[in-house]
């Protein structure tokens, strides 16, 4: 960028497929700080080795440019990365103080 140029000329001389990445990147942004916001009021600990792993894959998987292909079918972004999540979720092991909540019939959801 030249030295006197502001914002908005960057904005308005750039070429619209560099804009579009540019948001492209905004929206993943936006939609991860509303999922770690979400975790953190659920009270889930992001520290945990387990947590933290799953959140890191599924930015990685995001925002990396991973994609899944078989045939016709096609996966990558936001999509690849939020099923990535679900699939960790699911077969990476809890630990004990997990388990419990998870089995116990009078855990943090059962009123819900």
């Amino acid at each position: 960028m030249a030295e006197n140029a502001t914002p908005r000329t960057y904005l308005t001389t750039s070429k619209e497929i560099v804009v579009g990445g540019q948001m492209l990147f905004v929206a993943f942004g936006a939609i991860m700080v509303v999922g770690l916001n979400s975790l953190v009021k659920a009270g889930q600990d992001l520290t945990e080795p387990r947590n933290l792993s799953i959140a890191a894959l599924i930015l990685v998987f995001g925002i990396g440019g991973m994609s899944l292909s078989a045939g016709e079918f096609s996966l990558e972004g936001i999509g690849l990365a939020g099923i990535m999540g679900v699939v960790l979720n699911l077969v990476l092991p809890r630990g004990k103080a997990e388990d419990r909540e998870k089995t116990d019939v009078g855990g943090p959801m059962s009123d819900v």
